[in-house]
């Protein structure tokens, strides 16, 4: 199975943190893009995980202030990797990542895009993503269930 790190793809165009997502995901699935492949293909942005990053999974919308949504994220992630948007900034767009890990504290292990290569996982605790998770999720179907080819 590749592993998260083999898959990074750092954010190089801006604003792509979806466009970086994606290539993530293609990478897991061992088909080659890049965020350029993807930016011809989508055209402009702005790019949204309802309508782009739905190419990749099953998409979301929940409400973050939920405890059963909370549970129900832990659980996706648990099963595979999930791409999240959170409001990192107020009078800011949305940033998406990728979690790929729930550890035993409960903490999360997040891929974010725009942060360099030798940064990541980023952990971060349970209560600083509630604070910036939009409830936005994509359930890239398969996740750590695929098998290395």
């Amino acid at each position: 199975m590749r592993s998260a790190l083999d898959c990074f793809q750092g954010q190089s165009l801006l604003p792509t943190c979806v466009l970086a997502s994606a290539v993530r995901i293609h990478r897991l699935r061992r088909a080659s893009a890049s965020e350029r492949d993807l930016l011809l293909a989508w055209g402009a942005p702005p790019f949204t995980l309802a309508v782009h990053g739905a190419l990749y999974g099953k998409y979301f919308s929940l409400d973050p202030d939920s405890a059963p949504n909370l549970e129900f994220l832990f659980q996706r992630v648990r099963e595979g990797w999930v791409v999240v948007t959170m409001m990192t900034e107020p009078q800011r767009s949305a940033h998406a990542g990728v979690l790929v890990e729930v550890r035993a504290d409960e903490s999360l292990e997040l891929f974010d895009p725009a942060q360099p290569h030798t940064e990541q996982p980023v952990v971060v605790s349970q209560q600083t993503f509630l604070r910036h998770w939009t409830g936005e999720l994509v359930f890239t179907t398969g996740g750590k269930n695929i098998e290395e080819k």
